[in-house]
């Protein structure tokens, strides 16, 4: 079964700890890719983003020398407000034999609690 891990964030901008953070996941999980989701609109911030086309540019050339590492452009082809469930659930639905990681970082993770069904989210990934 396909391992691939799933990276979401504003990445506003994208940063070299993205990068790292993501690396170390590769590496210590035995993951097959990293699709890296930029939200449309987190949510939580109430500040406004960059625009998204200039953030998908900033994430292809982070990613750029890692081939393992995937842009995923659902949340942006989906637009308005980007929860995690909601792309974990489309992308489950279109690749059923693909065991999913979530990577968070901690400032996430000490959030977690606070995402939208966020018990149901859990369940469907590692």
């Amino acid at each position: 079964m396909k391992r691939v891990g799933l990276f979401g964030g504003s990445f506003d901008p994208v940063h070299n700890a993205h990068v790292a953070l993501a690396t170390v996941a590769l590496e210590q999980l035995g993951l097959d890719e990293i699709r890296w989701v930029p939200v449309w609109q987190a949510w939580q911030k109430s500040r406004r983003l960059a625009p998204a086309d200039d953030r998908e540019a900033m994430v292809r050339l982070a990613i750029a020398g890692e081939p393992r590492f995937v842009l995923e452009r659902c949340e942006l082809r989906r637009r308005g407000d980007s929860f995690t469930l909601d792309t974990v659930r489309e992308l489950r639905a279109a690749e059923p034999d693909v065991e999913w990681y979530l990577i968070l970082g901690q400032d996430q993770y000490a959030g977690l609690h606070t995402w939208r069904d966020w018990r149901e989210l859990v369940a469907m990934v590692t």
